[in-house]
């Protein structure tokens, strides 16, 4: 996947996506998937989908809630991580499902940390923001690392060392961002992992770069259109046209990958990549007023068109094979 093809991708989802018509889901499951916790390897604090039982049916709106509004129904265990987002769990009243930042690469072993203190929605945004931005720092020093040790081309290898110094960048500009409206990231944490196969390295491409930092890219480019903040929609561009580089980077790799992998490899990856776009789908709540005003973040609904279309259109085989 070139860049320059994702490039115009983007641009013909975010001119369809506010009104609806995009293609149809493929090859991702059914809607009413369960969403599982962490799995067992997953370290102390792993920042997965969760499911809590009510004691009676949830008052959340059909589209679902983001942060504060989640509280009620998230917090209070003690072993997750604030929620980044809610929703009902498809066929059920009583069941909510709570996930944290549905965008964006995480590097493995990233232990989730409590939300930033703050006196808005929007600042708790660019603040959860700002410490993933921070986190992908080392998301892309240790692909850095994984492709030198399995002999990647060069250009992949200085590709994620460029994307690392990009991420620092980001970090900084939306931690600004944060403190305009009352708030500050927190520390990251990473949990070092150890020297991983190459199918480990692929799934985890597949997963945080192929879903959700390609949508990630795709909702700043939305962000960057669509906020009422000058600041925000400056900040945001700049992070967008970085963000889609990114994305180009992690089907490239993928590609690679592909190569090097036998054919069970490769079916288990395809799977680990088609169920985190079924998670994708179901994390994306209703923003509050101000988050859609000032941040840009799209709506439930809009967010899922947008999902829906860039499944649809980067899952089909045809693009890949032409090497677009």
């Amino acid at each position: 996947m070139k860049h320059s093809s994702l490039v115009r991708l983007f641009g013909r989802l975010l001119i369809i996506a506010p009104f609806g018509g995009l293609l149809a889901l493929a090859a991702c499951g059914s809607s009413g998937a369960d969403v599982t916790d962490c799995p067992s390897s997953a370290p102390a604090g792993a920042c997965c989908p969760w499911e809590v039982v009510q004691n009676g049916p949830s008052t959340l709106p059909a589209a679902g809630a983001f942060h504060t509004a989640c509280d009620p129904y998230c917090a209070g265990d003690g072993t997750h991580a604030t929620a980044f987002g809610c929703t009902n769990k498809p066929g059920t009243s009583d069941v909510v499902v709570c996930t944290c930042d549905s965008t964006g690469r995480r590097p493995a072993g990233l232990v989730a940390g409590p939300s930033a203190p703050c006196s808005s929605e929007i600042g708790a945004y660019f603040a959860g923001m700002a410490r993933l931005e921070a986190a992908s720092v080392d998301a892309f020093r240790a692909l850095h690392a994984e492709l030198h040790l399995h002999h990647a081309p060069r250009a992949l290898r200085r590709a994620a060392a460029s994307a690392a110094r990009d991420e620092i960048r980001h970090a900084r500009t939306t931690a600004r961002l944060a403190g305009r409206f009352g708030a500050a990231p927190q520390p990251v944490t990473i949990t070092p992992p150890i020297a991983r196969t190459l199918e480990q390295v692929a799934e985890e491409n597949a997963v945080e770069g192929c879903v959700r930092e390609t949508f990630g890219a795709l909702v700043a480019s939305f962000q960057a259109t669509s906020s009422r903040d000058p600041a925000v929609r400056s900040a945001m561009a700049r992070i967008a046209r970085d963000e889609a580089r990114h994305a180009a980077l992690a089907w490239r790799v993928a590609r690679w990958a592909d190569g090097h992998l036998g054919p069970d490899a490769r079916r288990r990856v395809a799977e680990a990549r088609r169920a985190a776009a079924q998670k994708l789908l179901e994390s994306q709540g209703e923003p509050d007023r101000e988050l859609a005003r000032l941040a840009g973040v799209p709506t439930a609904a809009t967010a899922r068109r947008m999902a829906e279309g860039m499944i649809a259109t980067l899952w089909n085989p045809a693009l890949h094979a032409a090497g677009a």
